[in-house]
């Protein structure tokens, strides 16, 4: 199993923090992080505290733009090209 590289940085500062792993599956992707009796799971760099919205903004370039804008935040300015000749 070839562990993804977003979850080696999760597991290497878990492993820094003496929280346990346990591998879902055999794509090295997922993972339960475990301390006690408390548990989380994350796919790569993803755990179930990342809300849905947070998710869609951020993989959308468009939506990142706007509410990084709207928070005040200094953004390169952009331009959608449709045709190659623009």
């Amino acid at each position: 199993m070839q562990i993804s590289k977003y979850s080696q940085i999760i597991l290497k500062e878990a492993a820094k923090k003496n929280i346990s792993y346990e591998p879902i599956g055999e794509a090295g992707r997922m993972f339960i992080l475990k301390r006690g009796k408390k548990h989380t799971f994350i796919y790569q760099s993803l755990t179930e505290l990342i809300s849905d919205p947070a998710y869609t903004i951020s993989a959308n370039k468009f939506l990142t733009d706007y509410s990084l804008k709207k928070g005040g935040f200094p953004v390169p300015k952009f331009k959608l090209i449709r045709e190659y000749e623009e």
